[in-house]
């Protein structure tokens, strides 16, 4: 697997490459399931990452890919998941869902 090269492009700066990158880790997700456990922190940092990087579309293919990841690698989610990840999480929804659900529209 180029999970590597993927997270890259899931980072990258153009809208256009951003969306197919994710679309093409939520079809990864799909596939492989528990079998990317091993690369579970990076793929969840470089989400981390995307979500103060992406506009309104790309953030709901961004939410697609993290419901995708949540059933595919199941409870192992939560075992993973490191604090600064947390954080960073948090803080992107405190700062800008708040008064912005239209990007759930």
């Amino acid at each position: 697997m180029h999970v590597q090269g993927l997270l890259t492009r899931v980072r990258d700066n153009n809208r256009h490459v951003q969306e197919a990158a994710c679309s093409a880790l939520a079809t990864l997700e799909e596939v492989a399931g528990p079998e990317l456990l091993p690369r579970l922190p990076a793929i969840l940092k470089t989400v981390a990452a995307a979500l103060s990087m992406y506009g309104r579309k790309n953030l709901r293919i961004l939410y697609d890919a993290i419901s995708t990841l949540a059933d595919a690698v199941g409870n192992a989610l939560a075992e993973v998941i490191l604090p600064e990840i947390c954080i960073s999480l948090s803080n992107f929804c405190r700062g800008n869902l708040a008064g912005n659900l239209y990007i759930f529209v």
